[in-house]
């Protein structure tokens, strides 16, 4: 195999970075604390302005200008001063993709696609490269530089779509060098930069890799790196944007552009045995001066004993189940703690996750090993158990801990969380590792791969509580984590904000990591004796026991803090390892971005958005989470100055989220919220009465539905009322109680008012909320009442297999209970058939028992209900033992719809040579169906779509070109009622075109191994092309498995041989090709690709050197895997070509010279026939004369291109006298005829 490796005498891990953070300051530990240098030119900031107050003094103002002329007055450029470069464009409202605030069709954009989950990443990536290439001055990179970040690039929810591009200059990444872009209810809103500039740097090194480590080594004196030392990244280059030298970065002195600069610098990371810390240290590739050196650190059914709370100002200890638990090997309870069988063993391992599947938590205590195994009815409890640190309830191991417990618990919930919201970021799908009860005391952190958590003791004086048994640190040292990886290209300082708040927004307290202090800071003690409060930074907190509290309200000096009183009311913060946007001590300053949360939360949503508590928590936690894979510094400060004006701020992420679509100009459904939230700690842009900042919204009324819950065995059925102009519900849960954070469990389409949660345990409460939604993320209800279910073994449930039913139907009916008396029946009746009958059911094991009736217009017999539109069906289990109540009704319903779709507005668009688009809609929700066929009436073909919709789009593929279709749409409602529209018997038609724009599969089945190392033979996969046509343009699409993709060469062979390379040895020891196109188009090479190179990419070689060529015959795509070990296989493969433009032969057919005069004498008389009936048979036969030569002669003209209907041929001139037969035409400069027969169509 090809690699290639260097060799050190101890262990070197690749890493690209590593951040870790802490949950509170670290105080200064060894002797590498006092080396600690950060150069204060690193630290950059941004001064903006509007762009209309500056118009002619940047080197972007032409690209602005240009855009702003183009897409019109609602649109707002702010400009970064230094950097003389755009950092935020919104405010207006650019079709985009299609989605709810525009008239986007979903057929001419993804072929059986209608939501932005479905759409693909690549397509994704090429319309947000075709506006940067429409408005290349807007920004100074070239599109080769830019990198999609396929973390930061996702859909989230139904309505946002988020793109992200990473800037490398020369193949250099730069530090958090970024273009976003947010794209919402299909329109483009919002366009950011970070760290983006004008560039001059010579990305040559002077000093080599192994110089610059020999620098640090140096620099580390008697604490040089050694061979017990773990090296993380041993020197990669990177690019680090800087102020220039002589400024200052807190004051701006121009001109525009000036205030910025970049240095290459190596990047070396190691953790030095016996000491805490992950050491960063930046070396000035060219001058090999120590740029910063810091610790990195950021310090901060199977069930079990878990702390779900901090100590505020108790802590009481809950079974609760272990969601993806393991159970043995490779085997993974579900989300609640459930597996099959009654056999298992624990060792409190999650299972690994996967694309469409979260992944879980890996515990390691350090008290020792976890091991439990299931009693005789298949429960595995880890219990509970009294004191801290190492204490057990003895059994499970030595590592069976509070800890442990209280560790997988929450960590597993708040990925859960995270997921339902960035369902594609790949950190999610991976296992975290979460050590507990480690050998020092008094703080925790993340170390960029791991969360790492204390026990109870002291610190120089100080006690503290065990830091894992705490929720609130351990969501917080997760939240660094998910900072980390979240694709925004670094982390979003101040980092403690982003760390405090993921851990707020599920347990709703201020106070984070309640009984972490246990010896007095001078601030007194808090409430109930769990502790002293926080110190508050010289504000001291008033009933806090953890590090922060993020109410200022609750500080002695009951002031929000801002930039501008520092010093006055919060202090003490000049010193550290890491530091928010305005250079204060990031734990410190982090209170200003924190506070204007809670107070967006508890203040201000209440008051200026008249929101109550739970649904202004539940708004935030789409913001925050929404907005992750796009934020960077959640402000912009030079003290004593600060605001959110920046691109990448939370103030204009949370606008551009917030809104419905139609651009930020006017203001967003809760604007005045957000902006009196920030504007009070100073982090907001504009001013209380801007039109930006107002309260607007395009969403229909929505009021608040009432639920009902109902515990069934390990189940909670759920019912709740209808909603007006609803077309969704979202149902939420938790586990904790109704005013912690909630997690969405599930979406349930409208009209269905019923779901029954099967993740439920018996005898643990989880707690309900129901909220109603339009089909625009943005457009929703207030938040429903909570209900409190606790299922039960012995409960009692019913449910139906549907909501709603037509006049005609079946009702499939399922009775859950363990305690029955045979025989099991259900009572049902309607409001037209009030008579009560009674349907038996039978055993269909595990406690279930199913049953069936018929819904029926007119008399109804046994088993049967009589009903008419509107109706409501009842249906009643008489429960013999509610868990010790006798005869117990449990009762449930379902809806009478008899009433079919109407179908209006059938269209037809997109008509290409080999697809169509056919589009219609519907005055309800229902599925579609195409029936189309090229003769009447149409039976052959269909084509579907599942999607409940009531603007319908489905695009017919594989058609072939120049064909008359038939079609009729069918619309299929919730109920089962079936509409059909044929357009009066007579049907819809349209004819295809030529096809010039053909795409060729070949899928291997089964898939063809490459012979490994074979540089020789390869593998060889063929394409057999029947067109004869020139090739104007051609792309390829392929998809290979192979474990080392830098073994592989690919390449293109046409069928005269000529060769094209695609790819060699690229991607190293990445996986796969997957639906990777080679396009000489497209803005990356794909030798700046990585692994799994799904996009487009421009070949190495060029596919234009068979621009010109014939394309018939066989085409072969040629792999050679050149080295030994790693092995793969073609599974298919594409190529797309592109033809001159034809047009179609007229299917009555017609004949015509092809020019209008011609000579007397050896002139060829060229002709044409066009007969769309003849395609394929080669020939046909027509008769030419003249005024001097009466009798005609027959000519015989060929079909060109051959199958296209379209023929060819010609006969000479003479003026000799007429010969019939010489195939010769005599003229004397008269009139010459040529007719044609078509047979079919009897004319000529």
């Amino acid at each position: 195999m090809k690699r290639s490796i260097w060799v050190v005498c101890w262990l070197v891990l690749f890493l690209l970075s590593v951040s870790s953070f802490a949950f509170k300051q670290k105080p200064s530990l060894s002797t590498l604390d006092s080396l600690v240098i950060i150069k204060p030119e690193l630290r950059v900031v941004e001064t903006n302005e509007d762009f209309k107050f500056i118009r002619d003094s940047i080197v972007t103002s032409a690209g602005i200008t240009k855009f702003l002329t183009e897409n019109g007055e609602d649109w707002k450029v702010v400009v970064d001063l230094r950097r003389g470069v755009p950092s935020l464009i919104d405010g207006g409202a650019i079709p985009f993709i299609p989605g709810n605030a525009n008239d986007l069709s979903w057929g001419s954009f993804a072929s059986n696609c209608e939501s932005i989950r479905c759409i693909p990443k690549s397509e994704i990536e090429r319309r947000a490269r075709d506006f940067l290439s429409k408005y290349p001055s807007l920004f100074p990179v070239e599109q080769n530089d830019l990198r999609v970040d396929l973390d930061g690039t996702i859909p989230v929810g139904e309505s946002i779509y988020l793109v992200r591009f990473q800037w490398y200059h020369n193949g250099i990444p730069v530090e958090k060098g970024s273009i976003f872009m947010i794209i919402n209810n299909g329109n483009l809103i919002q366009i950011a930069s970070s760290r983006i500039a004008p560039i001059s740097l010579d990305t040559n090194p002077t000093l080599s890799t192994r110089t610059a480590f020999e620098i640090v080594k140096g620099y580390l004196g008697k604490d040089a790196i050694n061979e017990k030392d773990e090296i993380i990244n041993p020197g990669s280059l990177v690019i680090i944007p800087v102020t220039p030298k002589g400024y200052d970065s807190n004051i701006y002195v121009g001109p525009a552009g000036s205030m910025y600069d970049f240095k290459l610098a190596y990047r070396i990371m190691f953790r030095k045995s016996g000491m805490m810390g992950t050491w960063e240290a930046l070396v000035d590739a060219h001058s090999g001066e120590i740029l910063r050196f810091v610790d990195a650190n950021r310090y901060g059914k199977i069930q079990g004993g878990v702390y779900k709370t901090d100590k505020n100002p108790t802590q009481t200890e809950e079974t609760m189940p272990f969601p993806y638990a393991d159970y043995g090997t490779g085997l993974y309870a579900d989300i609640g703690g459930n597996f099959t069988g009654t056999s298992g063993t624990s060792t409190m391992k999650g299972r690994v996750g996967s694309a469409g599947n979260v992944g879980g938590v890996n515990i390691s205590d350090n008290c020792g090993s976890i091991s439990l195994s299931s009693d005789a009815e298949g429960l595995i409890d880890f219990g509970t158990s009294g004191g801290t640190d190492c204490t057990t309830p003895g059994f499970g191991g030595a590592g069976n801990t509070h800890s442990a417990r209280t560790q997988y618990y929450n960590v597993s919930w708040i990925k859960i969380k995270a997921y339902t919201y960035l369902s594609g970021n790949s950190w999610l799908q991976n296992v975290v590792t979460d050590n507990v009860n480690i050998n020092q005391a008094c703080n925790a952190y993340w170390d960029g791969a791991s969360l790492n958590f204390f026990k109870y003791g002291s610190y120089y004086g100080y006690l503290c509580g065990n830091t894992g048994e705490l929720p609130g640190v351990s969501l917080h040292e997760w939240g660094h984590g998910m900072d980390d990886n979240d694709g925004s290209g670094g982390d979003s300082p101040p980092v403690e904000t982003r760390a405090d708040w993921t851990a707020i927004l599920q347990t709703h307290q201020s106070c984070a990591g309640g009984g972490f202090l246990l010896s007095t800071w001078g601030c007194g003690q808090a409430s109930g004796g769990a502790g002293y409060n926080c110190d508050g930074y010289g504000d001291c907190c008033l009933d806090c026991s953890g590090v922060r509290d993020a109410d200022w309200d609750k500080h002695a000096s009951h002031t929000p803090w801002t930039i501008a009183n520092y010093g006055t009311v919060w202090s003490g913060c000049d010193s550290g390892y890491y530091f928010g946007p305005c250079g204060k001590e990031d734990h410190c300053e982090s209170g200003i971005a924190t506070q204007a949360l809670w107070d967006l939360a508890v203040r201000d949503l209440p008051a200026y958005c008249g929101m109550d508590i739970t649904s202004s928590w539940q708004l935030i936690d789409r913001l925050w989470y929404t907005s992750m894979p796009s934020m960077g510094d959640m402000y912009t400060c030079t003290p004593p100055t600060s605001n959110g004006c920046g691109g990448s701020s939370l103030f204009n992420l949370f606008r551009a989220i917030d809104d419905d679509g139609d651009g930020t100009a006017n203001g967003t459904p809760h604007a005045q919220g957000i902006f009196q939230a920030f504007n009070r700690h100073n982090i907001a842009c504009g001013a209380a009465g801007d039109a930006s900042n107002q309260n607007q919204t395009s969403c229909p009324s929505l009021t608040i539905t009432t639920l009902i819950g109902t515990a069934g065995s390990n189940s909670a059925v759920l019912n709740w009322s209808e909603v007006a102009n609803a077309t969704r519900y979202f149902i939420f849960k938790n586990d904790t109680s109704c005013d912690s954070g909630f997690i969405k469990i599930a979406t349930v389409n409208a009209p269905t008012t019923t779901y029954t949660d099967t993740t439920g345990t018996n005898g643990i409460t989880s707690y309900y909320r129901i909220q109603a939604a339009t089909a625009n993320d943005s457009c929703v209800s207030a938040m429903s009442n909570c209900v409190a279910v606790t299922p039960q073994p012995c409960a009692g449930t019913i449910r139906t297999n549907r909501s709603v039913y037509n006049c005609s139907d079946s009702v499939e009916i399922t009775v859950t209970d363990s305690t029955v008396t045979l025989p099991v029946q259900v009572e049902f009746w309607s409001n037209t058939d009030s008579t009560h009958k009674f349907a038996t059911l039978t055993d269909a094991g595990s406690a279930n028992y199913t049953g069936t009736i018929a819904t029926v217009t007119g008399a109804a017999g046994a088993n049967e209900v009589q009903v008419s539109n509107g109706d409501t069906i009842y249906l009643r289990y008489t429960d013999p033992d509610y868990c010790g109540t006798s005869n117990v009704a449990v009762e449930t319903t379902a809806l009478i719809d008899c009433v079919a779709p109407v179908i209006s507005n059938v269209a037809v668009s997109n008509i290409t040579g080999n697809s169509a688009t056919i589009t219609f809609e519907t005055n309800e929700a229902a599925t579609s169906s195409i029936v189309y066929d090229t003769a009447v009436p149409p039976a052959l073909n269909t084509a579907n779509s599942s999607n409940l919709l009531t603007s319908h789009s489905i695009t017919l593929t594989n058609l072939n070109e120049c064909t008359r279709y038939y079609f009729f749409v069918r619309a299929t409602d919730f109920a089962g009622n079936i509409s059909e529209e044929n357009n009066g018997g007579s049907y819809f038609n349209f004819k295809t075109l030529k096809d010039t724009n053909p795409i060729y599969t070949k899928v291997e089945d089964p898939p063809l191994s490459i012979p490994d190392s074979d540089t020789t033979t390869g593998a060889s996969s063929i394409i057999a092309v029947s067109d004869n046509k020139i090739i104007q343009d051609v792309n390829v699409k392929i998809n290979i498995t192979h474990t080392f993709d830098g073994d592989l060469d690919i390449y293109l062979i046409a069928p005269d041989n000529t060769t094209v390379e695609l790819s060699t040895d690229n991607g190293s020891s990445g996986d796969n090709f997957i639906d990777t196109i080679f396009d000489d188009e497209a803005s990356i090479p794909i030798t700046s690709g990585t692994a799994p190179f799904t996009g487009r990419f421009k070949p190495e070689g060029n596919l234009s050197t068979l621009y010109g060529k014939n394309a018939q015959g066989n085409w072969t795509l040629k792999v050679y895997d050149d080295a030994s070990s790693d092995t793969g296989t073609i599974n298919n493969w594409s190529i797309e070509f592109l033809y001159p433009s034809e047009n179609c032969p007229e299917s009555a057919g017609i004949v015509f010279f092809e020019d209008d005069v011609y000579g007397c004498l050896n002139d060829n008389l060229t002709m044409q026939v066009q007969d769309a009936d003849l395609l394929g048979t080669g020939t046909v036969n027509i008769e030419v004369w003249s005024d001097l030569e009466t009798i005609p002669e027959n000519v015989t003209l060929n079909e060109d291109p051959p199958s296209s209907g379209t023929f060819r041929g010609s006969i000479a001139t003479t003026t000799s006298p007429p010969t019939n037969g010489d195939n010769l035409i005599s003229t004397n400069g008269g009139k010459v005829d040529v007719r044609y027969i078509d047979a079919d169509d009897g004319s000529g």
